[in-house]
């Protein structure tokens, strides 16, 4: 009976008696080498590949093995945490803008995604082979969602911009071209240099809150209020000017309520 084990044929002859001949064996993983990541029965009652369909297609080596996907995992986790090692996150603190925000690399990039249609917009994935159920903009479901409509043109982003231009005192707002809306000169010739400054990283957080708004109503389930995102603009500057103005008591609702004949006190 024992020589029947090792014969294919023979193990169906059992099975065809319903003697369970297949369960009676387990693979073995081992160290991963002769077992493929997503293309077999290794972890689980499915194949990883029908499991998580999405990720699968994203996936650049759909026939790398168990040792070659983890190990590298393992090695990307390892020089995760020695970046952060270091890191210390103090709740109590507000997140401040350094003095350089309009010159800041990370907005800079941020802007120049948007600039160059590098967003992740529902749109742009469905380009890209991304399984959605929806290509409409997640927020006000006006429209697709590119990156014109998702930071300018969506109902809630046009609305924005609408309170931060009357905020501003720059007339309203009907720009609906994102090129024209972030360009660095576009700004007002009798400001001052701060002014100015200023007027560029206004637009240069508006568009990196909405875009972070956008991601919590489609990730977090959670609507964004309109009013609660211009104060987040509004006390990210006023925290970047009362880092580089020395010297003066800086009145926040001064600021608020009259920004450009504020930065006259300055």
């Amino acid at each position: 009976m024992a020589m029947l084990l090792y014969s294919c044929d023979q193990g169906k002859d059992l099975e065809d008696l319903r003697v369970h001949y297949k369960e009676s064996f387990e693979k073995s993983v081992g160290d991963g080498g002769d077992t493929l990541f997503r293309k077999e029965l290794w972890c689980g009652n499915d194949k990883l590949s029908n499991l998580f369909p999405r990720l699968y297609r994203l996936e650049l080596l759909p026939y790398a093995t168990i040792r070659e996907r983890l190990g590298r995992v393992l090695n990307e986790f390892q020089s995760l945490k020695s970046l952060l090692a270091n890191v210390s996150l103090d709740r109590n603190s507000k997140v401040k803008l350094r003095r350089s925000i309009v010159s800041n690399g990370e907005f800079k990039i941020f802007v120049w995604r948007a600039l160059k249609n590098r967003f992740p917009t529902r749109v742009e994935l469905d380009k890209r082979g991304i399984d959605l159920h929806s290509v409409r903009c997640p927020v006000c479901d006006g429209g697709l969602e590119t990156v014109e409509h998702a930071l300018v043109s969506c109902k809630f982003a046009s609305d924005l911009w609408g309170r931060i231009f009357n905020w501003w005192k720059s007339g309203a707002f009907n720009n609906h071209n994102i090129v024209e809306l972030l360009r660095e000169n576009n700004v007002s010739s009798s400001m001052s240099s701060l002014g100015n400054s200023l007027w560029i990283a206004i637009k240069w957080i508006g568009v990196y809150v909405i875009w972070k708004n956008r991601n919590i109503k489609v990730f977090g389930d959670k609507s964004w209020k309109i009013p609660v995102a211009l104060n987040e603009i509004q006390t990210l500057l006023f925290d970047w000017i009362s880092n580089i103005v020395t010297g003066k008591k800086l009145d926040q609702q001064t600021w608020l309520s009259n920004p450009v004949g504020y930065l006259n006190l300055v």
